[in-house]
């Protein structure tokens, strides 16, 4: 009792045949087939926009960069745009069937004060977003600054940054700052709303492993946390992922050297081309966005790397078919919503969010014990078939 575990899950057809049936269902923002990119939010060329209220996919987006996802299944969009964006600055939130429900900024760059409304603020880059159960946190790139909108109300997070990049949140409320410009993350208490540096000296360098707040980082750009009670850290310009537990930093993926190769073998002896965005599932594997290689990659839980989406050439094709054959272009932050199977990620250049199949897992938060083995209470999924079960 009061063990959660997780299970991954593939749909099935009567004759065991997984592709045909996904083939056949019709898109929806939490179907996708595994192994298919499709359009979750961004204005296809040539389609006429909508207002706030209709499908994402009609919604213009400018550069999009930060992805966060809220209990409910809403994702936080965070986008930033050049002088001659039309609609820039602003984090766009698309609920669970792919509506837009929210904004916050005004469309404007700028810097508005505590106590402004969300939706008429000026924000400068916005590029970063975590969610809590309380608040929306957003990271002003331009502005340098750290702020939170509670109640539809914009205020500020006490913090000394420069130039923060990508955030994440944990269910406790606990959030990660990549300040890359200090070269270091940080850890915001859930709690008490501290903010304290957990990785990084501050000075930039190449370490690839020690402890943690020793370590030398060069501009680091995402965060993800692990289930095992670490985080894993993008160090960008070093073109590595670190991960750090109980203080002490280690390299899981990349040589230390730009590249996209290595496909197959251990995610350390693998190069890696500017990684930014990260996620980690439920079961140990997670997932890094190669803002430079255009591509995005999976380190299994026995950190083996490979490649699920991109065809490691910029470019904007593949909406609805094979992920791994879809150009992208700069693919930054990513969001993982293991529940309905999709691995979201904001592919910046092509002004898009897109949507990746993936193994669905399922989390049974109420169980009873039958001698030394858990009991599962009733699961309806219909024609699934387990593959793997963890226990955390």
């Amino acid at each position: 009792p009061g063990t959660t575990y997780y299970f991954a899950l593939r749909a099935v057809d009567e004759s065991g045949n997984a592709s045909a049936l996904a083939a056949a269902q019709a898109w929806t923002p939490d179907r996708v087939p595994v192994g298919v990119l499709s359009r979750f939010a961004g204005l296809e060329k040539g389609m006429r926009q909508c207002a706030e209220g209709g499908p994402a996919t009609l919604s213009l987006l400018s550069r999009p960069v930060g992805l966060a996802l809220d209990g409910l299944g809403t994702l936080y969009v965070g986008s930033t745009g050049d002088e001659a964006a039309v609609q820039s600055d602003r984090v766009l939130a698309v609920n669970a069937q792919g509506i837009v429900v929210s904004t916050a900024g005004s469309f404007v760059a700028g810097s508005s004060p505590d106590g402004v409304s969300a939706v008429e603020a000026r924000l400068g880059g916005p590029i970063g977003v975590a969610a809590t159960r309380a608040r929306l946190l957003i990271a002003e790139n331009s502005n340098s600054a750290l702020r939170k909108v509670e109640g539809g109300i914009l205020g500020s997070i006490p913090a000394q940054v420069l130039a923060p990049m990508l955030m994440a949140a944990d269910a406790e409320g606990n959030v990660l700052i990549a300040d890359s410009g200090h070269h270091r993350i940080l850890r915001m208490d859930g709690r008490t709303g501290g903010v304290s540096p957990v990785a990084g000296s501050g000075t930039v360098g190449n370490d690839n492993a020690g402890q943690a707040l020793a370590a030398r980082l060069n501009s680091p750009g995402g965060v993800a946390f692990t289930h095992d009670g670490g985080f894993l850290a993008a160090d960008t310009q070093n073109h590595r992922v670190a991960k750090v537990r109980d203080g002490y930093l280690t390299t899981v993926a990349g040589i230390g050297s730009a590249g996209s190769s290595g496909d197959g073998v251990l995610a350390a002896w693998a190069a890696l081309n500017t990684p930014m965005g990260l996620a980690a599932d439920p079961l140990g594997a997670f997932y890094i966005a190669e803002s430079a290689g255009n591509v995005v990659r999976k380190v299994d839980a026995a950190g083996f790397i490979t490649t699920v989406a991109g065809a490691g050439v910029a470019g904007d094709s593949g909406s609805d078919g094979p992920a791994v054959l879809a150009r992208l272009d700069k693919p930054m932050g990513l969001a993982l919503d293991p529940l309905r199977g999709l691995l979201f990620v904001a592919d910046m250049n092509n002004n898009r969010v897109a949507a990746v199949g993936i193994d669905r897992f399922m989390s049974v938060a109420s169980s009873r014990m039958v001698g030394s083995e858990p009991e599962l209470t009733s699961i309806s999924t219909g024609a699934l078939s387990l593959t793997e079960v963890s226990g955390a």
